[in-house]
């Protein structure tokens, strides 16, 4: 049960919801486009088409203004780019965040809660800033956003990072060969695990190894992601990724084979309805029979500890030891850089900030050139 949030709102109010999809031939049709070009001046245009309150859209219609008037060209753009991170999440979760107001609230709470499995302290940090910023222009007050809440949110991120830095310490950074990689592989096919298990299983190892995943990107995943006739995959919630633009691969033969294989023998693959793909995630939790799990009747993601938990023991059934959720990452970077790819393109695949991130990932160092043969050349 979620808490209820103070607002200014009457109760009468919060049950009038209006539908935001424009109609075709509507006498409003002109307000209902203002308004898309309001959520997407925002950030928000990823709940176009969604449910919005009246009083909530008269108040969002004021704040570009605002913006423009108050903050440098830098900050918009931060607030934009958080809001967008808050619409995205809402629209993969089919949560309507301005039917009204109480909703709003809850999805920015649920939001921050679940921030830290993927962003840093600093950009939680920033995100919780923006969106108490965003909800005190719109006349609403929460404990979500709450300075106390944020600097919480920010320590429970900055637990979560030294968490998997001691795991690595244990464990060891460890670089698979190729040749590691394919018992691996194989010995996933070979697990005394369900068929669906194995499909699973296989179909998120291939993935990660050709496409360079974290583990988060696998619980990310929604069956709006996978385009079939394509043959496309769509990474929308990446780290780096500022702007939510999101990243489109065209997948391999194989890669493309394995993920079938799973919607298949999983059914997912049956479900068109576009809300229910929007939400369903592509990678679920089973139960021992090979059955998709579910949670008060919802199908929930494989989580990104799940991911780590399943390769390592598929390692351990290999003779492989240290394998985590970051080994095929770090791996297939590691052998691009030994068959001779630059270090930007080897950037640009793993999807690293910058060159300087990416080696340290995968534990490279490169000496720099000092001026001795400069000076040789002057004879000093």
């Amino acid at each position: 049960m979620h808490r209820s949030h103070p607002t200014q709102f009457s109760k009468e109010a919060a049950r009038v919801v209006v539908p935001f999809a424009p109609r075709p031939n509507a006498p409003d049709a002109p307000q209902q486009g203002a308004l898309a070009a309001t959520l997407k001046a925002l950030g928000l245009e990823a709940l176009v088409g969604s449910e919005i309150h009246p009083r909530l859209a008269t108040r969002l219609a004021e704040i570009p203004e605002e913006w423009v008037a108050t903050s440098a060209t830098s900050t918009r753009d931060a607030r934009r780019s958080d809001l967008r991170r808050l619409a995205k999440w809402c629209a993969g979760k089919g949560i309507a965040a301005l039917a009204d107001e109480a909703a709003l609230a809850r999805a920015v709470q649920d939001f921050l809660r679940e921030a830290p499995e993927w962003l840093g302290a600093a950009s939680l940090a920033r995100a919780g800033s923006h969106l108490a910023g965003f909800l005190t222009s719109l006349g609403l007050t929460s404990e979500a956003v709450s300075a106390g809440h944020r600097r919480r949110m920010v320590v429970r991120a900055k637990n979560r990072a030294a968490r998997e830095r001691q795991t690595e310490k244990k464990e060891g950074k460890r670089w698979l060969s190729a040749e590691e990689l394919g018992q691996l592989e194989a010995s996933i096919e070979l697990a005394p695990i369900t068929p669906a298990a194995r499909a699973r299983d296989r179909a998120i190892f291939v993935l990660m190894t050709q496409l360079l995943l974290r583990r988060n990107d696998i619980e990310n995943f929604r069956l709006i992601d996978w385009d079939p006739e394509a043959g496309t995959l769509t990474i929308r919630h990446a780290k780096n990724d500022q702007e939510g633009v999101g990243v489109v691969y065209r997948l391999q033969e194989k890669a493309r084979a394995c993920l079938e294989e799973w919607l298949f023998v999983s059914g997912l693959g049956e479900i068109e309805d576009a809300e229910a793909r929007a939400v369903t995630p592509i990678f679920t939790m089973l139960h021992k029979n090979g059955g998709l799990r579910r949670q008060k009747g919802v199908l929930r993601p494989l989580t990104g500890r799940s991911v780590s938990r399943l390769l390592t023991n598929h390692g351990r059934r290999a003779g492989i030891s240290g394998v985590s959720g970051h080994t095929p990452r770090r791996s297939v970077a590691r052998l691009m850089h030994e068959a001779g790819y630059t270090d930007e393109e080897i950037q640009q695949t793993g999807r690293w900030d910058t060159v300087e991130v990416m080696r340290g990932y995968v534990g490279l160092s490169r000496a720099q050139d000092s001026a001795g043969d400069f000076l040789m050349s002057l004879g000093i």
